[in-house]
C-alpha cells in the first residue's frame, strides 16, 4: 500500500498518544508499505517535539532520542518529497478554496501531486493519513482516500 503521512501522524509513531497503534500498524513491518512525507515534515515534527519538551510533557532524554530517531528514520523509511513550485501553486489554490493553515495546504498539495503521478503511471492510489479532522475532510473533498488513526 502507498501512504502519505502528515506531521501529526509521524509524531504518533514516536510519542504514545491516541492513534499511535494505528500508525505503528501501517509502519510495521517495514518495507511492506510505501510512506511518503514532505520535506517540511521534518520542521513540523521537530517543532512539535520541541514544544512538548518545553512544556515538560517529555523529558530531555526522550526529546533528544526521539528527534534523533525520527531524523534517522526519515532518511531510510520515508520517501521525502520536495516542496516544488508546482506544490506551492497547488497549495495556494487549496488555501484559497478551503480553511487550511499554510503547512497543511503544503502537506495536502504534496499528497495530491504524488497521487496524480501514481495514477498517471497506473499504480494504486495513495491513502492520506492525518489526525487533523479538518485536513482529512479537505483531503476527502479532493478525492483522496483518508485514514484518521484517531478514529479507527
Amino acid at each position: 500500500m502507498i501512504y502519505y503521512f502528515d506531521s501529526s501522524v509521524i509524531v504518533k509513531r514516536y510519542i504514545e498518544e491516541k492513534g499511535t497503534s494505528g500508525v505503528r500498524a501501517i509502519i510495521c513491518p517495514p518495507l511492506i508499505n510505501i510512506i511518503h512525507i514532505s520535506t517540511i515534515t521534518a520542521v513540523e515534527v521537530v517543532a512539535a517535539l520541541s514544544r512538548r519538551y518545553r512544556i515538560k510533557e517529555i523529558s530531555e532524554n526522550c526529546y533528544k532520542d526521539t528527534v534523533n530517531m525520527f531524523l534517522q528514520d526519515s532518511k531510510i523509511q520515508y520517501y521525502s518529497n520536495n516542496v516544488s513550485e508546482e506544490v506551492i501553486d497547488e497549495a495556494i489554490k487549496l488555501a484559497k478554496s478551503f480553511p487550511l493553515r499554510a503547512y497543511d495546504a503544503i502537506q495536502l498539495a504534496t499528497a495530491l501531486m504524488i497521487n496524480t503521478e501514481y495514477k498517471r503511471r497506473g499504480v494504486a492510489e495513495l491513502t492520506f493519513v492525518s489526525s487533523d479532522r479538518n485536513l482529512c475532510k479537505v483531503a476527502v473533498d479532493n478525492r483522496l482516500q483518508v485514514i484518521n488513526p484517531e478514529e479507527t
